[in-house]
């Protein structure tokens, strides 16, 4: 039994999670568009952000191969694509813990878990109408929350590393030095990479 002072343990994770998923998906968008151009990454913005994230990893790994063709570019080309592989498994069920019917009760809070029903149409593979499902059900527990949080939490830190990596590798800057970046008035306005 929880102590009942912190029954409201999955908000707090839940919205970490959510906000770690979020992160992601940012500096999914960013390194996209150093990969499209290191100086001013507005045209990958305007050609990627009304993609999917289940999209934007795809592109990513072919810039990446665009990008880094060369013997000596394979430890960023590497890099990336292990970044990518281990972004799209946290996608998998990321759209549960951003779109799912999360049904919280002081009880099952007091017990250590959560409930989630992810609402996606689901059907077998004989395509039968009578079995199609509309919510799956999950029971989640406070440790497998926190461990999801964990991960995506180091996933996040690691696209900071991809992104340091793809900038010094293009521009030959160090990360986090200023990068030109041109407004939408033809300016060229200089600002932290992120």
């Amino acid at each position: 039994m929880k102590d009942e002072t912190d029954l409201f343990w999955p908000f707090r994770l839940l919205g970490q999670i959510a906000v770690d998923h979020s992160n992601l998906e940012h500096m999914v968008a960013v390194i996209l568009e150093h990969l499209v151009n290191e100086e001013t990454g507005i045209a990958a913005g305007i050609l990627t952000e009304d993609l999917p994230f289940a999209k934007k990893l795809p592109h990513l790994n072919g810039l990446a191969r665009l990008r880094f063709p060369s013997a000596e570019d394979r430890p960023v080309l590497d890099r990336i694509e292990t970044f990518v592989k281990e972004a799209d498994k946290v996608r998998i069920e990321r759209n549960a813990f951003v779109h799912g019917f999360w049904r919280y009760d002081p009880g099952d809070a007091a017990k250590g878990f959560i409930e989630c029903s992810e609402g996606k149409w689901k059907h077998t593979a004989d395509g039968s109408i009578s079995l199609w499902k509309r919510l799956q059900r999950k029971e989640w527990t406070e440790a497998e929350l926190m461990e999801r949080h964990r991960e995506v939490a180091a996933l996040v830190k690691e696209a900071f590393g991809v992104r340091d990596a793809v900038q010094e590798k293009l521009t030959g800057s160090r990360p986090g030095h200023l990068i030109g970046r041109v407004s939408a008035g033809g300016q060229n306005q200089p600002r932290m990479g992120t």
